[in-house]
């Protein structure tokens, strides 16, 4: 799934028309994209000049002859909506919203006025749908806001509103390495060929709970003992004041490997975010996880604290978020208890209305107690088709080095997968 809502290349997304909630898209530098013409181009500032007017049905008639004449993506057919949904021409609207959504960069904008064409009809159970999206999956905290806000008029305390997510796909890894997100590590020095799996289900009980759960699956061909089967249920509790939105969160995991019971957590967490400027947005988080290591690994018992500063950067076409991570574990084995920092890049950048690409890096670097110190490098890049505004296609190569004081936990890894996922 797409980690941002995007903006499209050479645009700025304004908030106006506070008092309908709806978002307007100017176009204030370049075109949509490169097949527009000048022709084109004019007739979407006539568009543009109609609509300031208030002549909704002029603008909306200039929007259409401009898509015509050449100008295409999601942009100008966010501004079709717009106009029918002002025009009163609520069926206009919501085909032309449906088509921005085909654009990553416009999905969450578009999703959210799905809601408002939806409400609008007397269709509050599907209004409340897209709201959800939009408040579960958009990065853009004012956006997210205005959702919840939507919800919150919305929800009443009996009501629950379900989405969920599946993904499947095949891969292979040419040095299958065990490393799930503990200290425990092993490296078999052999490759194979393994089935990946994720769903996970929401549950909103109102503007403020939300109830989670999860499951991530590995299966290897051959080296059955490297299986991982991980489930997940949380909490989570949101509440907004003036720019920032803060967060407390439950959730308890189960891991079993090889098909034996591994690890199971306990973690709260808090966190609270906000937009800095229309470009950049902040979150900071501390989370806490006490660890019961099952069956033989009874060393993982434990504590761990986990601090993280995250900063993003959106603007078209490109999404951007730098972190840096503390982690403090407390375990029983001496030689499992570390101090560890990470640095992690994340990029993804629309190359057209359908197609994405996206890269990420991290250095991590983790101290034991008795055992030296390890560095952790990862790189991946991935390549993702949108087939629809709930559903893509995923390849991704990812390449692992890691560099130990320990030479015998010396170790690379290739892996590449192609996948497919779903929102619902």
């Amino acid at each position: 799934m797409s980690r941002a809502n995007h903006r499209e290349v050479g645009l700025i997304v304004r908030g106006v028309l506070r008092r309908s909630g709806l978002i307007i898209v100017a176009l204030l530098s370049g075109t949509a994209h490169a097949a527009s013409s000048e022709d084109a181009t004019k007739l979407f500032d006539a568009g543009r000049v109609a609509f300031q007017s208030g002549n909704y049905d002029a603008a909306l008639g200039h929007y259409e002859a401009a898509a015509s004449a050449g100008l295409q993506g999601g942009v100008i057919q966010f501004n079709i909506g717009v106009a029918a949904y002002r025009a009163g021409k609520l069926g206009r609207a919501e085909q032309a919203f449906t088509q921005a959504a085909q654009s990553a960069s416009m999905a969450s904008l578009s999703h959210y006025n799905l809601g408002l064409v939806a409400q609008a009809r007397g269709d509050h159970d599907g209004a409340r749908k897209w709201f959800q999206q939009v408040a579960q999956n958009t990065e853009d905290e004012r956006l997210r806001t205005l959702a919840v806000r939507q919800l919150g008029n919305a929800l009443g305390p009996e009501r629950r509103i379900w989405n969920g997510y599946a993904s499947a796909g095949i891969g292979h890894d040419d040095n299958v390495a065990l490393s799930p997100g503990s200290d425990v590590l092993a490296v078999s020095g052999e490759d194979d060929a393994f089935l990946e799996s994720q769903a996970g289900a929401s549950a909103v009980l109102n503007a403020n709970w939300r109830l989670d759960a999860g499951l991530d699956q590995i299966d290897y061909f051959d080296l059955d003992e490297f299986d991982l089967l991980s489930t997940d249920a949380g909490a989570r509790y949101r509440l907004t004041r003036q720019e920032w939105t803060h967060e407390a969160r439950l959730q308890m995991t189960y891991t079993r490997i090889g098909g034996h019971s591994f690890e199971a957590r306990q973690a709260i967490s808090f966190q609270s975010s906000r937009a800095l400027t229309s470009e950049w947005w902040f979150r900071a988080r501390y989370r806490f996880t006490h660890l019961d290591g099952l069956g033989g690994y009874d060393g993982l018992d434990g504590t761990r604290h986990e601090a993280q500063a995250r900063f993003a950067y959106n603007l078209a076409p490109l999404y951007v978020s730098v972190s840096y991570e503390v982690e403090l574990n407390d375990q029983r084995s001496d030689s499992l208890a570390s101090d560890r920092q990470e640095v992690r890049v994340y990029a993804e950048r629309e190359i057209s209305a359908r197609w994405a690409v996206e890269t990420d890096a991290s250095v991590q670097i983790s101290e034991y107690d008795v055992s030296g110190t390890d560095t952790l490098l990862e790189a991946g890049i991935g390549l993702s088709r949108r087939l629809s505004a709930q559903s893509r296609l995923l390849a991704r190569w990812t390449h692992a080095r890691n560099e130990s004081d320990d030479p015998t936990l010396d170790y690379e890894v290739n892996q590449i997968s192609l996948g497919a996922g779903v929102r619902f």
